[in-house]
């Protein structure tokens, strides 16, 4: 049985692959407002965390992350903003793996200089367009260095 983790919407979750069939638990947001954040996925090299935006409840602390595709009528544009923060060393890319396989970069990488944000590591602000709802994984390399992340994508609502 294979384990990763995974994000819900704009939440962490447990993967589990039986059977062939991947089973998505959500996991939780670490910390509310001002840093609505989720640890990502820590290996023996690195630790990555992942901010989410915008959080979809009020009182988020041990809620899953949720990540929900924008309706027709929505004024906001098609990006979900991501920030992460990633130990080690090397160069800093990702990806996203769709449900039916898809892999996807993200729509745009941000390197920032400065934060105010309280999480080891350097840090990057990424743009991501999911062609549809389901359980997406995240692969964060930095270096020679992999780590990863689910989520679940929710329909338009």
């Amino acid at each position: 049985m294979g384990h990763g983790l995974r994000v819900i919407g704009l939440v962490l979750i447990a993967a589990a692959c039986s059977g062939g069939e991947v089973i998505c638990e959500p996991a939780v947001f670490a910390t509310a407002d001002p840093n609505p954040d989720a640890r990502a996925s820590t290996s023996d090299d690195i630790d990555v965390w992942g901010l989410f935006y915008p959080p979809t409840f009020d009182d988020i602390v041990g809620q899953p992350v949720e990540i929900q595709l924008p309706g027709p009528d929505s004024p906001l544009n098609n990006d979900a903003k991501v920030v992460w923060r990633a130990t080690g060393e090397g160069e800093f890319s990702i990806t996203a793996a769709g449900p039916n396989g898809q892999v996807v970069p993200p729509v745009w990488v941000d390197k920032h200089l400065g934060s105010l944000w309280d999480r080891p590591g350097e840090e990057w602000g990424t743009g991501w367009d999911f062609p549809e709802a389901g359980c997406w994984t995240f692969t964060i390399v930095r270096g020679d260095d992999e780590a990863e992340i689910s989520i679940e994508v929710l329909p338009a609502g």
